[in-house]
């Protein structure tokens, strides 16, 4: 868990705390005062006490307790260790981050520094003005050689107005390609007749197979060798409430195939070494109605 430096009213959770005899039954009564509160702190070689407040119970043996700006005005790993007569101790780590980072990452309230200071060192802000100052002045701007020649490109390209396109220029040249006539529009369709002909062969060709069921007769005989695959019996335990109907014939083959028991009070079905009951339905009659209940798992 995350923590803010130098930040009051921060609550952080404890526990469960567990009775120290049989280390299960939670504790929910003790008094857990700020001495008992021992913070660890990051560089630190001894533990010091919760600045102030102890903990208040919540519920099932867990506690909340309230750290203030001394208990984490230390950046890095903070440990809490919790030492309570009658409980189990209770141990939890945190981490304490600065309050800019605390906020960019956990409140959404604020950004990661990541200024010019970051980029460059503490002399960073005068580096980079001057820097600038000397690129974008203006007599630089006047004498510089590579701008010279860069407006030279630019009026060899456009003109000297830097409107009017060179013609000289070979990737600007209209498009002098002549279009195609209508007689050599036709010759082309000509040249392909043969794969048109054979396009409108094979349409007319699948046309007639549909219209005299060939396509349903492949599907009829991809159903039939379905129904030729032999199936296993379906497992134990209650049948599914929407089965597809392969699984329904199968439910009902096993019905009529394996051993089956009827006594005053259930009806058992067996799998197929009939030597465990897979199924089984409550049965009862009260002299008028005999019922059969829906059939579940077996016991």
């Amino acid at each position: 868990m995350w923590l803010k430096q130098n930040t009051a009213s921060q609550e952080i959770l404890l526990g469960p705390f567990l009775d120290d005899t049989d280390g299960k039954t939670a504790e929910t009564g003790l008094t857990i005062a700020n001495t008992d509160i021992q913070l660890f702190k990051d560089g630190s070689t001894a533990e010091v006490n919760k600045n102030s407040g102890g903990a208040t119970h919540i519920s099932n043996g867990r506690y909340y307790a309230v750290l203030d700006a001394t208990d984490t005005n230390t950046l890095g790993k903070l440990e809490v260790n919790v030492f309570v007569s009658g409980a189990l101790p209770v141990r939890r780590e945190f981490i304490v981050l600065p309050a800019n980072a605390y906020d960019s990452l956990v409140s959404g309230t604020d950004y990661l520094q990541a200024d010019a200071m970051q980029i460059e060192g503490a002399d960073a802000t005068d580096q980079i003005n001057a820097a600038c100052d000397v690129a974008i002045s203006d007599a630089s701007l006047a004498t510089s050689a590579a701008l010279a020649t860069a407006q030279t490109d630019l009026d060899t390209l456009t003109g000297a107005d830097g409107v009017t396109l060179a013609t000289s220029q070979p990737n600007y040249a209209p498009n002098t390609t002549t279009p195609p006539t209508a007689a050599a529009i036709r010759a082309e369709v000509d040249s392909n007749s043969t794969q048109l002909a054979a396009i409108v062969a094979d349409t007319n060709e699948l046309q007639a197979d549909l219209a005299n069921g060939g396509r349903l007769d492949l599907i009829l005989d991809s159903i039939l060798a379905a129904l030729d695959d032999p199936r296993g019996e379906p497992g134990a335990g209650a049948p599914p409430v929407n089965p597809d109907a392969m699984t329904k014939l199968d439910y009902l083959y096993k019905a009529w195939r394996n051993k089956k028991e009827q006594t005053s009070s259930a009806f058992s079905l067996y799998d197929d070494a009939g030597t465990t009951v897979d199924h089984q339905a409550t049965v009862s009659d009260d002299g008028t109605t005999a019922t059969f209940g829906e059939v579940g798992a077996g016991s």
